[in-house]
């Protein structure tokens, strides 16, 4: 053979190795994406039934803690202990946080029958956060009749308020109908116009959305940046004395409002505007699940009513 065929059938011999070389790594790599899409969804699956199993247990701690203590505070040890489960594979694990303490706009109405009406002691409670957050009143006005439009039945504007004919209308890009129902998240609070843009940012952390009737505020889980909000619920309470109290109440919590009035003589609280509690009947429950590279969370809400077996109110998932 010449030297010139035998470069010619090396040269054939090199293309048809790695001509073979690249389907052998596309084919490598199909199975590999195969083989991990076909771990994620069983990590996927997994993760759903996980979630709901600490949901359950989650439900079963808390009901225990609400059931046989007096009051709950900080330092209850539900909110200490994790629910924690482990093997040689990954994990799960699962916090649970008290979810009262936050001004529930839906509460600025009440149920009168077949529809709602103005709640004129959670509206002061309202005003009164506002003002502590130097929020222009005309805007204030704005918020609370607009929040009322969107849930009552009727199709009648409040003074400041809007009805479909805003929402449906040119004017609006997100067209829709108002929900004529509460709240269920307070990120629906965006659709209404007072609530976008910057003033979202400012005021969203002090407010919530649970569609329940009888929410109330668990004094003794209030954190000492929670100034605004203990001075709202009282109709005299200034933001100082508000301030104070939380700085100096004890992690152990009050049995009732007259333990805190003892404690604190020489500040002038005033009427209770609205519901408090020292007990809470609203919960998160963040749980994690991670098994070798795949990670996912959920975050449920968690409502006990008249303290019974307690239903979820939301759950958010993500990464599955």
């Amino acid at each position: 053979m010449h030297t010139k065929d035998r470069g010619v059938v090396l040269m054939s011999v090199l293309l048809i190795v790695l001509l073979l070389s690249s389907i052998a790594v596309i084919i490598g790599n199909n199975y590999f994406i195969s083989l991990k899409r076909a771990s994620y969804l069983e990590f996927q699956s997994n993760s759903l039934n996980l979630f709901k199993g600490m949901e359950f247990l989650g439900k079963k701690k808390i009901r225990q803690e609400i059931s046989f203590s007096e009051i709950i505070s900080k330092n209850n040890s539900m909110f200490v202990n994790n629910i924690f489960l482990e093997d040689e594979r990954g994990y799960i694990f699962s916090e649970i946080f008290d979810a009262s303490t936050c001004f529930n706009v839906n509460n600025l109405v009440k149920k009168n029958e077949d529809t709602y009406i103005p709640d004129l002691k959670h509206i002061e409670v309202f005003k009164k956060i506002m003002d502590h957050l130097e929020v222009d009143q005309r805007d204030v006005v704005q918020m609370i009749d607009q929040i009322i439009d969107w849930i009552d039945a009727d199709n009648r504007p409040r003074s400041s308020g809007l009805e479909d004919y805003f929402y449906t209308g040119p004017s609006n890009t997100n067209q829709q109908f108002t929900d004529n129902r509460m709240f269920h998240s307070k990120d629906e609070l965006k659709n209404i116009p007072s609530f976008r843009g910057e003033t979202w940012a400012n005021l969203s952390e002090y407010l919530c959305a649970y569609p329940i009737n009888n929410f109330k505020i668990n004094l003794n889980m209030l954190s000492k940046e929670d100034g605004i909000l203990l001075s709202g619920l009282f109709k005299d309470l200034s933001l100082d004395d508000a301030n104070y109290v939380l700085a100096t109440m004890p992690d152990s919590g009050f049995k009732n409002i007259n333990e805190i009035y003892i404690n604190y003589q020489d500040v002038s609280f005033g009427e209770a505007l609205v519901g408090i509690d020292f007990k809470s009947n609203i919960y998160i429950l963040e749980t994690t699940s991670k098994v070798e590279s795949f990670e996912a969370s959920s975050s449920s809400i968690i409502y006990f009513k008249n303290n019974n077996n307690g239903y979820i109110l939301s759950r958010n998932y993500n990464g599955i």
